[in-house]
């Protein structure tokens, strides 16, 4: 997310590799480890096979305004159905747009970044092992270029019941697999997240690592988070995690088929402003 602004705002240029600005207000409260959890529709974006635990049709939208920057915005809104007890369908559009001037006449323009996600996840051969996939319609477009492409993510998660030991899960994704808009391949990524559920799963510890080649680098980084979710009184959660060193944090709340959440990520490697999401989910 903070590769976004710097390069929209600060460098003037556009149409670069898609950011991965990691959607929905409780993993961002979390520091970003959401891999192994993905029991929410935001699996849609975290972990596709995720989408096989839901138990009711679920619709959320998320609104931020990141790093506080001026006239840049991105909107989350997924949709996600269980298919029977053992698989599920979900839907995601992720749209980001900024106000920014381009070409050498620095004409301004609005650009636009969308990705319209179609997800599946079953669990095919046994109760403790989901698979998922992401079918993705990417495009961008301005006054002056715009472009589209398709693009593929894979998804598996691990939900103990004993071995290595009860209420443990594991996820990899593999994202940006035969990823391309326009004339531009993208770089892919992978993640490995584990999660350990206590207290009759009122506590979340869980911890995510990925790989990916950020913009204008040639080698692939490591980046680590950490997090954990408490329900101190029913219904009432509280997230504090660390998103490859920078600190996040959030709150959400429950009330009959309504949930919101809320998170704040502060950014340390640069002179920019926090972030700050608000997220409101209704299940039916």
């Amino acid at each position: 997310m903070k590769r976004l602004i710097i390069i929209l705002f600060l460098t003037k240029l556009s149409f670069a590799t898609p950011i991965d600005v990691g959607v929905g207000a409780r993993p961002q409260g979390m520091g970003g480890a959401f891999c192994a959890i993905a029991d929410d529709n935001s699996a849609i974006y975290w972990n596709p096979a995720g989408l096989s635990q839901i138990s009711s049709a679920e619709v959320t939208f998320t609104h931020e305004n990141p790093l506080s920057a001026e006239a840049t915005y991105i909107d989350w809104l997924a949709l996600a159905q269980p298919l029977g007890k053992k698989s599920g369908i979900g839907f995601g559009w992720l749209c980001q747009w900024a106000s920014l001037e381009e070409g050498e006449e620095a004409k301004k323009s609005k650009m636009k970044e969308s990705e319209y996600i179609l997800s599946l996840s079953t669990k095919p051969y046994s109760s403790v092992l989901s698979v998922g996939v992401n079918l993705k319609r990417l495009t961008i477009s301005s006054k002056i270029e715009g472009g589209s492409g398709f693009g593929l993510d894979l998804g598996l998660l691990y939900t103990a019941t004993s071995f290595p030991m009860p209420n443990f899960s594991c996820g990899l994704v593999l994202r940006n697999l035969a990823s391309s808009r326009k004339d531009e391949s993208f770089q892919n990524e992978l993640r490995l997240g584990a999660a350990k559920r206590l207290l009759n799963e009122r506590l979340i510890l869980a911890g995510d690592l990925n790989m990916k080649r950020e913009v204008n680098k040639e080698k692939k980084d490591w980046q680590w988070h950490i997090g954990i979710e408490a329900e101190p009184t029913e219904k009432i959660f509280l997230r504090l995690g660390l998103d490859d060193g920078d600190i996040a944090c959030g709150a959400g709340a429950s009330f009959g088929m309504w949930k919101f959440n809320w998170s704040f990520l502060s950014e340390r490697e640069y002179n920019l402003g926090n972030s700050q999401r608000f997220e409101v989910g209704f299940l039916f």
